[in-house]
């Protein structure tokens, strides 16, 4: 059971208006559109801003930057995901302000099909032989090679 007021949730993963206990009478839908945006920060690679502070003083760090209207921190994306209008998903997913946010898991959805139908054509594609050489540092390529008699 739960408490009128209590703080419930991990976390990187909750909306500024979870935190502030104050606005806990206006949790809708778009508290689950903030956190799912966080967690595509996350399985992209991301980091969360206040990660590698320890326990109480890491929820207290995220509470303060919350309540100065601190949006979760893309840098750590910087490099790892080439395609700008990712950033632009997750950046308002997460925004501060939940009127700024898609308003629905649908406007998300279409966002995200916009860009898996469309993918930019500057996206640099890899071959099998650039990750060989890499996985296994010799330099050597492994299966294009062109072989005489």
């Amino acid at each position: 059971m739960t408490v009128t007021g209590q703080l419930m949730g991990t976390i990187d993963f909750m909306s500024p208006e979870q935190m502030r206990t104050e606005e806990s009478k206006y949790i809708d839908h778009r508290t689950d559109i903030y956190s799912l945006g966080a967690t595509l920060l996350k399985l992209l690679g991301g980091q969360f801003t206040f990660e590698k502070v320890e326990g109480g003083e890491r929820i207290g760090a995220r509470m303060i930057a919350v309540s100065q209207g601190e949006a979760i921190d893309l840098e750590s994306l910087k490099g790892k995901v080439n395609d700008e209008r990712i950033l632009a998903v997750i950046e308002k997913a997460t925004t501060v302000k939940r009127e700024e946010r898609y308003q629905s898991g649908k406007e998300m959805r279409d966002a995200l099909l916009e860009i898996a139908d469309n993918p930019q054509a500057s996206t640099k594609s890899i071959d099998a032989t650039q990750i060989t050489e890499t996985l296994d540092g010799s330099g050597v390529q492994h299966g294009n090679e062109e072989t005489t008699d």
